[in-house]
């Protein structure tokens, strides 16, 4: 059988390799999810052994979808019975990328009929209950190629059980054990979080160097399917707790400033039975010193300056952290945020940085190894007996990149040139020398502009007018005079307006119409009749411009009343 397991964008490789360590084989990787084939069992132990995967899901098939026939068709030719019950419960859901099919809800319907119609062939049901066990029906539309899966988890794995609360910034879990996996740890290593929160790293750490199973303590939605029967369940849990150890010595601290947080950290690491490894405590991660004669590393996830801090306290955190943390070398440190500006503040460029999500959010990983001398002293050091399964070689072997170079040795680079040795550049200019530009100017002569005009002489304009003197414009107006507009007329007087009407009397019209009454209107016209044209229009050609209308008489209720006055001899006809 094939298998999917999906994970967060940039956790693939992590992802692979778990899924290799379990040894299945890989049959295809894209962006958030890897193709494996294993047997019925090999999917219950995905479920519970995988810590980078977010759901595991059986794959039924793959085939082209451009549009919703193709959909139809290529989903009831699945064998749906050989999962699906007559009573049993199928919901769809599904996601779709460049993609000629870009609506959910349709692709969701369709997907659905196609189930109705392939299940009601097998079991002669005209409608399903729905009541039984359910299978979640989910279907992967990308570049017009659909694959149709069942989910077997349920509840997605980052959900181990250990975190029914968290903080104001909750990290994912199945993001941490990437953390924790990238950092190599070992059980002379102590891990320090000095932003521990609800204690998300700590644990997957803890559980990760105990090889704790992330899904031991949790229910998944295929133990319900009757083609993965309890037994293989019961087989793949065993395994994982042969697996588990119990003389590990690795130990983490955690710290934070908020011991409401600390207490909620607390009681997660209790219920998954990692708090005797775990330490505790509050503290400000700017002023935290390095124990003495310890090795370490520091995995933390600092605020990203969205949730707890603003953009601009958030750098200065960063400011803080980086001027304090350079007392911990020779440490590793890897700090995961979303800053992309956080080398600036901190003070130092990244050994590396590798892009993650944690969720929907994009954010950035930035490692800071140990200085050469430390990496060298520790290459050929084994990890304590502490088992990993992603050595990409045996520990303490060393690689093989051929002849060394001595840097040293100098090299022939031909003739030495003397760079003190005078150039002869010609005849030595004397810029002092004064130059020729012929006859001196002397700005200070004044020039003939003509004669020059006196602005204060005043200007003739004639005779002057005086404002002050009054204007004749006839005889005076008085507007206070009282107007005759003839008799004053009485609105109370009562007007007579004739004999009143009876408006209940009623009127004689004439003789009535029945206009049910069929009217003659003469000879009825065939309007299929073909009237010859005397010429046809052109093909393409506009009927209005080439067409010519043979002259026909035309009624007179149609026509302009201007053109049917003059044809009157001038005389509008009623």
């Amino acid at each position: 059988m094939e298998y999917i397991a999906t994970c967060l964008f940039g956790l693939e490789k992590y992802l692979g390799e778990e899924i290799e360590a379990l040894g299945l084989e890989k049959l295809d990787t894209m962006d958030g999810r890897i193709t494996f084939a294993g047997e019925p069992i090999d999917c219950a132990r995905a479920n519970i052994q995988l810590r980078t995967a977010e759901r595991v899901l059986i794959k039924l098939g793959s085939f082209p979808a451009t549009d919703f026939t193709m959909l139809f068709d290529g989903t009831k030719a699945l064998p749906w019975e050989d999962y699906i019950g007559a009573e049993d419960a199928f919901p769809v859901r599904g996601h779709s990328i460049r993609s000629a099919l870009t609506s959910i809800p349709d692709c969701q319907s369709i997907i659905k009929k196609a189930v109705v119609s392939r299940l009601q062939e097998s079991y002669q049901y005209e409608r399903f209950p729905e009541t039984g066990v359910k299978y979640q029906i989910e279907f992967f539309l990308f570049k017009d190629t659909v694959t149709l899966m069942l989910d077997t988890s349920g509840d997605p794995l980052h959900k181990r059980g250990y975190r029914p609360a968290s903080g104001g910034a909750p990290l994912r879990e199945t993001l941490a054990a990437a953390m924790a996996i990238n950092a190599h740890l070992s059980d002379d290593i102590l891990l320090w979080d000095p932003f521990c929160g609800s204690g998300t790293i700590l644990i997957e750490a803890v559980m990760l160097m105990n090889r704790i199973a992330p899904g031991l303590d949790r229910s998944f939605a295929g133990e319900d399917f009757a083609c993965l029967p309890a037994e293989l369940w019961e087989a793949a849990r065993n395994e994982a707790e042969e697996m588990i150890r119990y003389d590990s010595t690795f130990e983490a601290w955690g710290s934070d400033l908020d011991t409401d947080v600390l207490k909620i950290a607390k009681d997660n690491a209790l219920r998954a039975g990692v708090l005797d490894q775990i330490r505790f405590f509050r503290a400000d991660a700017r002023e935290i010193y390095k124990p003495e004669g310890r090795k370490g590393t520091i995995l933390t996830n600092p605020p990203y300056g969205e949730r707890l801090l603003t953009v601009e306290e958030a750098e200065e955190l960063y400011r803080d952290i980086g001027r304090n943390f350079r007392n911990f070398e020779p440490w590793q440190i890897y700090v995961l945020t979303m800053s992309e500006t956080f080398e600036r503040s901190y003070g130092a460029r990244a050994d590396r940085v590798r892009k993650l999500y944690n969720g929907m959010i994009p954010c950035n990983l930035y490692q800071y190894y140990l200085p050469r001398h430390a990496r060298e002293e520790r290459a050929g050091e084994k990890r304590g007996g502490t088992y990993h399964p992603f050595d990409r070689r045996p520990s303490g072997e060393k690689r093989d990149f051929g002849e060394k170079r001595d840097f040293r040795e100098k090299k022939d680079f031909g003739e030495k040139r003397d760079f003190r040795e005078k150039k002869d550049f010609g005849e030595k200019r004397d810029f002092r020398e004064k130059k020729d530009f012929g006859e001196k100017r002397d700005f200070r002569e004044k020039k003939d502009f003509g004669e020059k005009r006196d602005f204060r002489e005043k200007k003739d304009f004639g005779e002057k007018r005086d404002f002050h003197e009054k204007r004749d414009f006839g005889e005076k107006r008085d507007f206070r005079e009282k107007k005759d507009f003839g008799e004053k007329r009485d609105f109370h007087e009562k007007r007579d307006f004739g004999e009143k009407r009876d408006f209940h009397e009623k009127r004689d019209f004439g003789e009535k119409r029945d206009f049910r009454e069929k009217k003659d209107f003469g000879e009825k016209r065939d309007f299929r009749e073909k009237k010859p044209f005397d010429h046809k229009p052109e093909r393409g050609g506009d009927p209005r411009r080439t067409q010519v209308w043979r002259e026909r008489e035309i009624p007179v209720r149609y026509m302009n009343p201007q053109k049917k006055t003059e044809e009157n001899g001038g005389e509008k006809q009623d």
